[in-house]
């Protein structure tokens, strides 16, 4: 199970997919995370368990009534948008030939003119 797999299946329920990729239904994903999460080989730990296991608990909040499905599809776009930042490289990007100009000087004033 990889985190992009996850969230390829989550961005089938939420968001229309091409007519070649069926969409899937709430208790299809639901069905399909419970698999992978809770495989024998699967790990109990790490950025993966726990996408799908956030995933789930909305999906069982959504069961019991406390989104609508709008309100699931909203926050399980976000939960996959929050873990790939959260995942993504961190790297700061120092070789820069441009200083910082602030929006309210006019470009004047720092020293270029438009």
């Amino acid at each position: 199970m990889s985190g992009i797999e996850i969230r390829e299946h989550i961005a089938r329920y939420i968001a229309p997919a091409p007519p070649e990729i069926l969409p899937l239904t709430v208790s299809e994903l639901e069905d399909w995370l419970e698999d992978v999460a809770w495989q024998d080989e699967a790990p109990r730990e790490g950025g993966e368990w726990q996408l799908a296991n956030d995933a789930l608990r909305l999906l069982a909040e959504f069961g019991n009534g406390d989104w609508t499905e709008v309100e699931l599809k909203d926050r399980l776009g976000a939960l996959s948008r929050t873990y790939w930042f959260e995942q993504a490289p961190k790297a700061a990007w120092g070789a820069s030939d441009s200083g910082i100009t602030r929006r309210d000087q006019p470009l004047e004033l720092v020293g270029r003119s438009l």
